[in-house]
């Protein structure tokens, strides 16, 4: 997959907490392709911008020099060594790769996919076989936002959302008063917004309430053959959405993509992990959903 290539359009609305204080005003900012949104005070959301700035300059596949364009232009050649930083997000693209048996495959564009890289845990070295290229459009957004909120909290901050693109982060200290309603977009819903290309005439699928944690949501209404099966190398055709709601916006990014490109039957068993499917306009809960679906 490419960078934010995922069908997310989420809209975001406030509830359960009073406004943001002109000081915690949303501020925005264009990175990795896509517009990143941080609520919290000026300094820190400064902070966590330049945090995303430097993944995007080594993550990027856009960018011929960035550190993992270097790499897959290294494939067929041995191995290489990478950074801490490149090392850490492979490490977890393999783990969800494996626990989700394949239907996430950052490499799902080479015949093999990610079961042919070799990895050198004790040299930190990575080997992909000639022609190999990895791609991590379906985990990199969620890992780049978990590191965003780490600085923010690493600065004093508390409480902030940020929405990447439409996949969403939120933490807070307290479960019962803080959380947002996060408004899913039903994918048969084709016409623009004012904003983010929604129309206003558009209702939305289903609403759902989120106080620590992430949301992303994968899907193919406008970009139909952007998401492929890993196993058959085929675009899917799902015409729905799934929404993965985690308590981390890297798992929450990775699993979006494992259940809609291999199927509901990919989906984590353990707690704290909620899917919400959207097909023929209708909304279906799997999972654990008791902390985010809508309380009426």
């Amino acid at each position: 997959m490419t960078f934010f290539a995922l069908l997310l359009k989420l809209s975001f609305i406030t509830g359960g907490t009073p406004p943001a204080t002109a000081a915690d005003q949303p501020r925005s900012r264009y990175l990795m392709g896509t517009l990143l949104t941080i609520e919290a005070p000026t300094e820190a959301a400064s902070a966590a911008f330049k945090t995303v700035a430097d993944i995007e300059s080594w993550m990027s596949t856009y960018k011929e020099d960035s550190e993992l364009s270097t790499l897959n232009a290294a494939s067929g050649t041995g191995p290489v060594s990478v950074s801490d930083p490149l090392w850490n997000v492979l490490m977890e693209a393999r783990k969800y790769w494996r626990l989700s048996k394949g239907a996430f495959d950052p490499a799902y564009k080479s015949e093999g996919g990610f079961n042919r890289i070799q990895f050198d845990e004790d040299n930190q070295t990575v080997s992909l076989p000639k022609g190999l290229r990895i791609d991590l459009g379906g985990i990199g957004k969620g890992w780049a936002l978990d590191r965003a909120a780490e600085t923010l909290r690493a600065r004093g901050i508390t409480t902030a959302r940020l929405d990447f693109g439409g996949q969403i982060l939120v933490f807070s200290p307290s479960l019962r008063r803080n959380y947002r309603l996060v408004e899913i977009a039903d994918p048969a819903c084709h016409r623009r917004p004012l904003s983010t290309g929604r129309s206003i005439f558009c209702k939305p699928a289903e609403t759902l309430h989120l106080a620590n944690g992430s949301i992303a949501t994968a899907g193919t209404i406008e970009r139909p053959d952007h998401i492929v099966d890993p196993k058959t190398g085929k675009p899917v055709k799902n015409t729905g959405s799934i929404s993965v709601t985690a308590p981390t916006a890297t798992a929450a990014d990775a699993w979006s993509t494992a259940v809609f490109a291999g199927g509901l039957e990919n989906l984590p068993t353990e707690k704290s992990i909620c899917a919400l499917e959207i097909k023929n306009a209708a909304a279906v809960w799997h999972g654990d959903c008791s902390n985010t679906r809508r309380k009426l």
